[in-house]
């Protein structure tokens, strides 16, 4: 995951593919944020998903509700940019945009599931969170910050690419909570399921690098045996 593939911009500076891809998301965000304001267009139902547009067949729904904002939008492109760039600094490219896709796609269509579950349970109650449009810019931060504080608490103070702190881990779940209490019932879920994701994914990775680091060690000693 780490190398990846780089331009030159400057003398001494580098920016990799994964942050390429970053700004352009962002100002892909951007843009269809002031159009909407200053045009009206893109209409939010022309982006926005739900469980009921998804069970008509519009999957890519899933994709173009990441493009669109709900709520104050300056914070949370400022927190796309700045988790976005620490994971793909800390963990690589390759596992941060990982991390945003799953965190996105999985956390909304496993909240869908738990709401579709619920509204058959009682269909007059939860009818609305079949059709309410939803938007899904905050689960790709909400992913970036469950994998941002579970590198803080896998990381290694010996190693300078890995914050290794518990409070900073900590300080990203209190951070979470702040975040689910200010939101309604579905996106509440579902940020919570992307968090989740998000750290579950490092908290793979990191393992499965540290069991192939012991392999490879247990192997070199075996060798020197011989």
């Amino acid at each position: 995951m780490k190398h990846d593939m780089h331009f030159k911009v400057g003398e001494n500076s580098l920016i990799g593919i994964g942050e390429i891809a970053l700004f352009s998301y962002l100002l892909l965000v951007v843009a269809i944020a002031v159009l909407r304001v200053v045009t009206g267009f893109p209409f939010v139902a022309d982006l926005t998903s739900s469980p009921m547009l998804i069970m008509h067949g519009e999957w890519w729904r899933l994709f173009t509700s990441a493009l669109v904002i709900q709520g104050p939008p300056v914070p949370q492109v400022i927190a796309i940019a700045v988790l976005g760039t620490f994971g793909i600094y800390f963990g690589g490219s390759g596992t941060f945009w990982m991390t945003a896709l799953a965190g996105h796609i999985l956390g909304t269509l496993i909240a869908y599931a738990g709401f579709i579950a619920v509204w058959l349970g009682d269909r007059a109650a939860y009818a609305h969170f079949l059709t309410d449009p939803d938007y899904g810019v905050s689960l790709v931060w909400c992913a970036a910050l469950g994998a941002f504080g579970a590198l803080a608490w896998l990381g290694h103070r010996r190693d300078m690419r890995r914050p290794a702190h518990p409070y900073i881990a900590m300080t990203a779940v209190a951070a979470m909570v702040l975040v689910t209490i200010y939101s309604d019932d579905m996106a509440a879920v579902q940020h919570v399921i992307a968090f989740l994701i998000g750290a579950i994914i490092i908290a793979t990775a990191d393992r499965s690098k540290t069991l192939y680091k012991d392999r490879r060690s247990l192997r070199t000693l075996r060798l020197a045996r011989r």
